[in-house]
């Protein structure tokens, strides 16, 4: 289509002023024709350069020893709620489940205008799913008993089965007050058996079957965890191990530095006392642990000390022995900032954990946000900060920088090139913003990156067509014309210096004359 855009006749698109209507390529002598026919060719190469390289939001570098990024914001709608979609909030809690889905639930909104002091806090108890390759919400619907509104919960996926723990109530679901304390020590339990086996197609007209929540109580008499809130959680074998966070005791908060561990199968608590023979983490909230290479990966949070309020240590807990190990990061590499509220998620493929946002806390508790994005290689424990190309058609294309959003990973198979994560929600200050947007990142590992730069066509074959897309949407037609006639224009400053050189036209022009 590109190509016959020209007019048959001619070869450039319309009269150059000097010589009037160009002719006929049939007229010109044989290397004026190939010269002709040459010049299309290379208006369409540039067209084509000047989109692809347009669509791309990547930095790739050449020497391979770096890893890419790709982000792109996928937010269906930004409303504060309907049907359709959750509303804005923040400290909610996620985990992946049937394979493409992000189970979203709970978390707390300010609810009004606090300028004006008509603001209502909400606690929230709804429970969402994104399906990650349609980019739709869906609402999941309960019967019975439901768990309270909270927020600073975890939630975790263990056979097809969602269990949800702690958390904070603020003291009164619906108030204008917060009272401090009001942590949580319930367990819930639903069955997603039936979900994930519902096909997308039939979500899309159906939905999803309605499920209930059961609250779990431990078998038999024994110790349990303090009610808290703005722990960890992750799944080990048959168990989910809590670590941290804050809890209450003596009319005051706590910070938290004990390990638990809940028998799914057995259906009761254990506390778990790791020997530290290089010490142990102390005692945190607002940090992240994953699993990775068997072990559960701690890394940062808030200390609720004046002199330090914000860690950016590393530990290793080994569950088998059970061992805590402090992971040194290779010194002289460059390191994110020390952080609380952020989140984390681990690729297991490419042994690397990824680490975006979160919250710096300066002795007066003002907390700032950020937006930047890590990835720890834990073969090397060296950091690594990506720094994505803006866009040359959006002001950025980067998330807002936020502190208590969530975020999961869909892992990536065995051959697969890259993974992609999913950040949802959260708050940020200096403005002040709730959010209930998604944004998926396209992670590429060191190798991966390179071998993209090289061949320059590995980005294009999984997104190009959807980054042509963009560029309409993006620009409009208007801008698209300005485009295509700006590469038309250079086409025919081509033309006409190619002419002034070896005069291929100006012979033909007057045998017609």
């Amino acid at each position: 289509v590109i190509i016959f855009s020209f007019p048959p006749s001619s070869l450039l698109p319309f009269p150059a002023p000097e010589f009037g209507r160009l002719p006929p390529i049939r007229e010109l002598s044989c290397f004026g024709r190939m010269a002709a026919w040459l010049l299309r060719v290379l208006w369409v190469l540039a067209l084509v350069a000047l989109l692809v390289g347009a669509a791309s939001t990547t930095d790739p570098r050449p020497d391979g020893t770096s890893s890419a990024i790709s982000w792109k914001d996928i937010s269906p709608q930004r409303v504060w709620g309907s049907a359709a979609n959750p509303g804005y909030r923040y400290a909610q809690t996620a985990t992946v489940a049937c394979e493409t889905l992000m189970i979203m639930s709970h978390g707390y909104v300010m609810h009004g205008m606090m300028q004006r002091g008509d603001y209502q806090p909400i606690w929230l108890n709804d429970t969402w799913a994104f399906e990650t390759i349609s980019g739709r919400w869906y609402p999941l619907h309960f019967k019975g008993a439901l768990p309270a509104g909270r927020m600073g919960a975890s939630l975790v996926n263990w056979n097809n089965a969602l269990y949800l723990f702690g958390g904070d109530d603020g003291g009164n679901q619906n108030s204008t007050s917060y009272v401090p304390g009001h942590y949580n020590i319930d367990l819930w339990r639903a069955d997603l058996s039936e979900t994930c086996a519902v096909p997308i197609e039939g979500a899309k007209m159906q939905g999803f079957p309605v499920m209930s929540w059961e609250q779990l109580k431990p078998s038999g008499i024994g110790m349990m965890p303090a009610a808290r809130t703005r722990h960890s959680a992750v799944v080990f074998g048959d168990r989910m191990v809590i670590f941290g966070g804050l809890g209450y005791a003596i009319e005051k908060v706590i910070y938290l530095g004990d390990l638990w561990a809940w028998d799914f199968v057995a259906n009761r608590w254990n506390e778990i006392r790791p020997e530290g023979p290089e010490g142990i983490p102390r005692a945190r909230m607002c940090h992240t642990a994953v699993m990775l290479g068997g072990r559960m990966i701690v890394y940062g949070g808030f200390s609720g000390r004046a002199d330090e309020p914000n860690y950016g240590d590393l530990w290793a807990l080994d569950l088998e022995v059970p061992r805590w190990y402090p992971l040194r990061p290779v010194e002289g590499h460059v390191a994110p900032v020390p952080r609380g509220a952020h989140t984390a998620a681990a690729d297991e493929v490419h042994q690397a954990m990824f680490v975006f946002g979160g919250g710096v806390r300066d002795p007066t508790t003002k907390t700032d946000s950020m937006n930047d994005i890590w990835r720890l290689d834990m073969q090397t424990l060296t950091w690594e900060e990506f720094k994505p190309r803006r866009d040359k058609f959006r002001e950025s294309t980067l998330p807002h920088h936020r502190h208590f959003h969530t975020m999961v990973i869909i892992p990536a198979s065995a051959d697969a090139q890259s993974s992609r994560l999913y950040i949802y929600g959260g708050e940020s200050y200096d403005p002040h913003y709730y959010f209930n947007d998604v944004w998926r990142a396209e992670v590429f590992p060191p190798s991966v990156s390179g071998h993209a730069h090289a061949k320059g066509d590995l980005l294009l074959s999984k997104a190009g067509m959807l980054s042509l897309m963009d560029i309409v949407s993006a620009w409009g037609l208007k801008g698209l014309a300005v485009l295509v006639a700006g590469v038309w224009a250079l086409t025919i400053i081509c033309g006409y210096l190619v002419d002034r050189k070896y005069g291929l036209f100006r012979d033909a022009i007057k045998k017609r004359k």
